[in-house]
C-alpha cells in the first residue's frame, strides 16, 4: 500500500510546476511532465533519476508510486498515443463538463468509433455463424 502524503509533503509536491493535483493519497501530473518523463524513459534513463531531474523527491513519492506512474504513462502512449492532464479522463465522449470539441475529445471519439466498428463486425460474424449453423 502506498503511504499517504503528510500535509508538509503535499505542500512540497504542489509547489512543483509539474504537479497537476495532490491529495493525501494521490498525485497527478501535467502533460508536460508526462511528455518529458516518456522521452527520458525512452532514452533509458532510470525512473528514479527522471523524478529527481524533474524536481521530485523519490523518498516522498515512494518506489511503487513512481513505478506506477511510469507504467501508466507508457500504457497511455502505447494504447492511446497521447497523454492528458492529471488523471485519465472519463471514457465517455459526451462529457457535459467540456462540450467544446477538443483534440483530446477527437482522439477519444476516434478510438471509441474504431472500437465500436470492431464490436459490430464481431456481432455480425456471430449472427452469420448462428444463421449458417441453423440451416
Amino acid at each position: 500500500m502506498k503511504k499517504p502524503f503528510t500535509p508538509e509533503e503535499q505542500s512540497i509536491l504542489v509547489d512543483n510546476p509539474y504537479t497537476y493535483k495532490v491529495t493525501s493519497t494521490t498525485i497527478s501530473f501535467t502533460v508536460e511532465f508526462k511528455k518529458l518523463f516518456y522521452e527520458r524513459r525512452s532514452k533509458g534513463m532510470a525512473i528514479r533519476d527522471i523524478f529527481i531531474s524533474l524536481g521530485y523527491d523519490p523518498d516522498i513519492l515512494g518506489q511503487s508510486r513512481m513505478e506506477g506512474v511510469s507504467f501508466l504513462i507508457n500504457r497511455a502512449m502505447r494504447k492511446e498515443g497521447h497523454l492528458w492532464e492529471g488523471t485519465r479522463p472519463s471514457r465517455s465522449i459526451f462529457d457535459e463538463e467540456s462540450p467544446e470539441p477538443t483534440e483530446e475529445n477527437f482522439h477519444r471519439m476516434f478510438h471509441e468509433l474504431q472500437y465500436m466498428k470492431q464490436e459490430i463486425d464481431f456481432i455480425k460474424k456471430i449472427i452469420s455463424a448462428t444463421n449458417d449453423s441453423g440451416k
